[in-house]
């Protein structure tokens, strides 16, 4: 008789380490800023989709939009990065201008040394290094943002329902598997 091989299984989910800052004043009018950044995101080949600073900023997104949700509110404009500031005039807003703008579309992107525009998801997301330069697999990302009960007038905002309707479609959001840990509570953000 043979024995049974002795098998053990790591049951801990993966875990997105974020810290949540806000309000802030904005200065010059009458509201108030949040941040959330995302300091540690599991190893991305997980996802088996994109780069890892594309799923980062994914992550990034999704995050604020599922706190945009939790605070009561449905839209939210970007400070922070530049290149998806309303105040700096960008045009990317939902999803699919997000996509067409900051995406890496190409294997030739992917694997340019030359980082185009489209690298790092318009800021969204930046690789981290080790001791000797190199890149890491885990990506860090963050936004600043303002959020709303309804759209305003002067500036580009972002459907919060809608992004995650959209980022669900698509396959894009973080699977249910993972555990969205604040860093400063230790306590999980979201549960479904």
């Amino acid at each position: 008789m043979g024995c049974t091989p002795y098998t053990t299984h790591d049951h801990t989910a993966p875990t997105i380490k974020i810290r949540l800052y806000g309000p802030y004043p904005k200065k010059g009018v009458n509201q108030s800023q949040y941040s959330i950044d995302i300091i540690k995101m599991p190893d991305a080949n997980s996802f088996n989709r994109a780069s890892n600073a594309t799923i980062t900023a994914y992550a990034v997104l999704e995050a604020t939009a599922r706190t945009v949700l939790k605070s009561g509110k449905r839209y939210f404009s970007i400070d922070f990065p530049e290149k998806l500031s309303s105040a700096q005039k960008s045009n990317v807003h939902d999803l699919r201008t997000f996509q067409d703008t900051c995406v890496e579309h190409s294997i030739l992107q992917k694997a340019s040394i030359i980082y185009t525009k489209e690298s790092y998801a318009c800021g969204l997301s930046q690789t981290m290094g080790n001791y000797y330069g190199f890149s890491t697999r885990n990506n860090t990302g963050g936004i600043l943002y303002v959020m709303y009960d309804t759209p305003p007038n002067n500036s580009l905002t972002w459907d919060a329902r809608k992004l995650l309707d959209d980022m669900k479609k698509r396959d894009l959001l973080v699977p249910k598997s993972y555990e969205w840990m604040d860093m400063h509570t230790h306590q999980l953000l979201f549960k479904d």
